[in-house]
């Protein structure tokens, strides 16, 4: 994974998510999309694959964060704006 500008968006097939996805992309960030496999979500991925770089399935209650946020500019959780690793909102 590509560190410097690599974000994690969780919840990234919901509405809110797909918007994010779009809009870190037009910014040239190398994204990196999780949610919850189900097959919604399956469907919605294979739609928008390019919006994302990478992909995750994964439930926020018992996925293993650190391999994922190691190196990354910065995480969101779709909910809560974008935090840039020197604390700022985007």
């Amino acid at each position: 994974m590509t560190a410097a500008r690599t974000v994690l968006v969780t919840g990234a097939f919901g509405n809110l998510g797909q918007m994010m996805l779009a809009e870190l992309k037009r910014q040239s960030f190398r994204v990196l999309a999780m949610d919850l496999d189900n097959p919604v979500n399956r469907k919605v991925a294979a739609n928008i694959e390019t919006l994302y770089d990478e992909l995750v399935w994964g439930d926020l209650r018992t996925v293993d964060f650190k391999p994922l946020l190691q190196g990354l500019h910065r995480c969101d959780s779709s909910r809560g704006g974008i935090a840039a690793s020197d604390g700022s909102r985007a």
